[in-house]
C-alpha cells in the first residue's frame, strides 16, 4: 500500500470516528435530558418556515413556546411535520395549549421535547 492510498484509509477511519463520536454524544446527552425535570411550557406563536434547499426544501409548521423555572422565563422553537391544510389547522390550534417539556436544572434555557407527537404529528 503506497502512501497516499494509506493516508485515504487513515482520513476515512478519522472522519467515521469523528461521526461516531458525534452520534454517540448526541444519544448519551437524549438519554440524560429524558430524565431531567418537567415543566408546563406554553405554545404562544406559530408560523410556517422553510427548512432544506432546493428540491429538498419544505415549508412546515414552526412554534415558540416559553416556561419558566424558579420565576426566570424562558423560551424554545420546535417544527412538525405537516403540510398543506393540516399545517394551518394545526398551527391555529396549538396557539395557548400546554405541554410538557424537560429542562436541564443545571441549566434551564436547555430543553427536550420527549420523542413522540405534539398535535397528532412528529
Amino acid at each position: 500500500m503506497d502512501g497516499a492510498t494509506l493516508a485515504m484509509w487513515l482520513i476515512g477511519f478519522g472522519a467515521t470516528g469523528v461521526v461516531a463520536l458525534t452520534l454517540w454524544q448526541i444519544a448519551r446527552r437524549i438519554r440524560q435530558a429524558r430524565n431531567w425535570p418537567f415543566v408546563d411550557a406554553t405554545i404562544n406563536s406559530a408560523e410556517m418556515g422553510r427548512v432544506g434547499s432546493g428540491r429538498n426544501a419544505a415549508d412546515i409548521p414552526c412554534f415558540a413556546f416559553s416556561y419558566v423555572v424558579n420565576g426566570q422565563h424562558y423560551s424554545g422553537e420546535f417544527a412538525l411535520r405537516a403540510n398543506g391544510d393540516r399545517a394551518e389547522s394545526l398551527m391555529r390550534q396549538m396557539i395557548e395549549k400546554k405541554m410538557a417539556i424537560h429542562y436541564d436544572p443545571k441549566w434551564p434555557p436547555d430543553w427536550y421535547i420527549p420523542v413522540g407527537t405534539i398535535g397528532g404529528c412528529e
